[in-house]
């Protein structure tokens, strides 16, 4: 029956603060272990409930998780994360060929863009209430490569209004620089590994090169002469014939021509431009009499 009153007590002491049906208590250590009791009061008596509590002692961190050797390419990242088990909480700490790191005290170690300075001894040192641990990686960082560049054609031979394109292999220590050359001279906006050249004229022909350049040197590749045919006026070589047809039945015109760059066509019916018949053939379906005319075709 209300109104009830409660005390916690640890081995028979009663707990000040502990007045409420529960009892809470964060972060635990052996000296919290014993017998916990409840006692509930009201006009009509008391009770009481006992609970055992045993706390386990702290375990000392031990480390896992990392290989004892690590060999890297020059630029790549490093990144060291172990896992630890035991009590926590933990504390870190990196060093470096034996002085620590400042800084780095978190359960991570990161580096970006690695040289071969980052190379050494790293040892990650990791502590709690009942001890430390230690792991050493050793890490090794591999020199820079300087840059290759292969897989060029020697000639390339393009007819007006082509593409142009390269696809070179180009390998070494990243990041590299990239320049085109045309006869010597860089292309403008030309900085990728591949290169394209659109709608090429014959201002377009010359000696291509490209150079990559890294922090271990540069390389420049192979010449490939490139020659862009000028353009050639279209020629038909099998003229659109007259056709006689049935209404309602369908038909068809077509040219055959030869030229560069792509041709293109117009058809006419009776000197007036037909809309959308910009084909090598011109189909009519369902003819009417409404079809009938004198058609031809221009090209350009």
């Amino acid at each position: 029956t209300d109104p009830i009153t409660y005390l916690w007590s640890k081995d028979g002491a009663p707990i000040s603060t502990a007045t409420w049906t529960s009892y809470y208590k964060s972060y635990m250590t052996t000296a919290d272990s014993g017998q916990y009791t409840l006692t509930a009061t009201n006009y009509g008596g008391t009770a009481t409930f006992t609970v055992t509590v045993t706390v386990n002692a702290a375990v000392a961190p031990t480390i896992s998780g990392l290989s004892a050797k690590q060999t890297i390419n020059y630029g790549d990242y490093l990144d060291l994360y172990p896992s630890v088990s035991g009590t926590r909480p933990f504390t870190y700490q990196w060093s470096k060929d034996g002085t620590p790191i400042s800084g780095a005290t978190s359960s991570e170690l990161y580096k970006s863009s690695t040289t071969t300075a980052d190379s050494g001894q790293y040892t990650v040192t990791v502590t709690n209430i009942a001890g430390s641990a230690t792991f050493t990686v050793t890490v090794t960082v591999k020199p820079a490569v300087a840059p290759t560049i292969s897989n060029l054609p020697a000639t390339a031979t393009l007819n007006y209004g082509d593409t142009l394109s390269f696809y070179p292999s180009v390998s070494g220590t990243s990041p590299m620089t990239i320049q085109w050359f045309l006869n010597g001279v860089a292309i403008a906006n030309a900085t990728s590994q591949y290169f394209y050249k659109y709608n090429c004229t014959p201002s377009d022909s010359g000696s291509y090169t490209v150079t990559a350049t890294n922090i271990a040197g540069s390389a420049t590749s192979s010449t490939t002469i490139v020659t862009v045919n000028a353009a050639i006026a279209p020629t038909i070589t099998q003229q659109p014939v007259n056709v006689t047809v049935a209404k309602s039945y369908s038909t068809s015109l077509s040219v055959v021509a030869s030229g560069s760059p792509t041709l293109l066509y117009q058809w006419y019916k009776n000197s007036q431009p037909i809309t959308y018949a910009t084909s090598s053939y011109y189909q009519i379906g369902s003819v009417t009499l409404a079809d009938a005319g004198i058609y031809r075709v221009t090209i350009t």
